[in-house]
């Protein structure tokens, strides 16, 4: 594969194209393209291309906007995945309890929210 794939147009993470063996008896196998985060809307099982080439071609000729009523899921994402990396990485975050946690997520995902819209402008 030479040409790159664009980053997820959901959540903005890197893509890898995944070869699936769909019919052991016949050898066929189908090509998606998914991103890295876990529980990103583009993880739905949808469309599958007969070649890797074909795969890689209608992810990065994608639209490139995201739909307005996904827009919000993509910000609610962003957030999770902001703060599923730090409590990794700060083991003391544990500490704090759902509410607290949610209450991050909801001001990271104000913050998002805000920068989004400053680069729409």
């Amino acid at each position: 594969m030479t040409e790159k794939l664009k980053p997820c147009p959901f959540c903005g993470a890197e893509a890898s194209v995944s070869k699936l063996d769909v019919a052991k008896p016949y050898g066929s196998f189908e090509y998606r393209v998914l991103c890295s985060t876990f529980m990103c809307p583009c993880a739905y099982p949808g469309a599958a291309w007969h070649s890797e080439a074909e795969a890689l071609t209608a992810w990065n000729t994608r639209p490139s906007v995201v739909p307005a009523e996904l827009a919000e899921d993509r910000v609610l994402i962003l957030a999770e995945t902001i703060v599923g990396e730090m409590q990794e990485e700060f083991p003391a975050l544990d500490a704090y309890d759902e509410d607290e946690i949610a209450s991050f997520e909801a001001k990271i995902a104000g913050h998002v929210r805000a920068l989004l819209a400053s680069q729409e402008g």
